[in-house]
């Protein structure tokens, strides 16, 4: 873990990795998260400033595309996350989180079919990673291959019965093939898991603006 995400106070965060930096001058994970500490702070000059630091150093190693993938989400460059994700994935091929972030931007960018492949990479390694099916299901949807989706969701809802995800995808695979008796029950059970879950609610939204739109056309 990181002492970045385990000091609420920012100066007293940064104040503690400075001191620890003085013995390890060019560690890239320290000067990464105090980087990304003063970028959350809202200090973009010292963020750019320990952003340089890290790109000169002249070894490049893991430690290194990890802090430029974490600098490349915080200011929302989803082209360097695939980038610097790939880079790190060249040297570390068994690193399934940094393949399932790199399966996500590629997702969120319409790169789908190149998402794809790194799902099915990270799922033919370790089968049961978190919310793997979960991501293969949105591609099979990105797709229009309604069958393997709702294939991959029941299976992301086998895994981990007790998580809104898969009962999402589901009733969202039904909601777009236009089957809403079946789409309901499964947006209804990610509701009662997390009833926050906004796409979730807007699904189940839709469905009843639907229902109601055609019954007033009936009647």
């Amino acid at each position: 873990g990181s002492i970045l995400y385990e000091l609420d106070d920012a100066d007293t965060a940064i104040g503690y990795l400075r001191d620890v930096l003085k013995d390890f001058p060019d560690h890239p994970k320290l000067l990464g998260d105090i980087a990304i500490y003063y970028y959350r702070s809202g200090k973009t000059v010292e963020f750019n400033e320990y952003k340089t630091k890290i790109e000169n150093l002249p070894k490049k190693d893991g430690d290194f595309y990890q802090f430029m993938i974490r600098s490349s989400k915080v200011e929302d460059n989803n082209e360097d996350v695939i980038f610097y994700s790939r880079k790190l994935i060249s040297t570390d091929p068994g690193n399934l989180k940094t393949r399932m972030t790199l399966g996500e931007y590629l997702l969120k960018v319409n790169r789908n079919k190149e998402a794809l492949k790194e799902f099915l990479e990270v799922s033919k390694r370790l089968s049961t990673y978190p919310k793997i099916h979960f991501n293969l299901a949105q591609v099979y949807i990105s797709l229009k291959q309604y069958d393997k989706a709702i294939e991959s969701a029941l299976e992301e809802i086998k895994q981990n019965p007790s998580l809104p995800y898969g009962h999402y995808i589901a009733g969202e695979i039904y909601r777009l093939t236009g089957d809403y008796p079946k789409a309901t029950p499964f947006l209804e059970k990610a509701i009662s898991k997390n009833s926050k879950l906004v796409p979730a609610l807007m699904g189940l939204g839709f469905i009843k603006y639907k229902n109601n739109v055609y019954f007033f056309i009936v009647y």
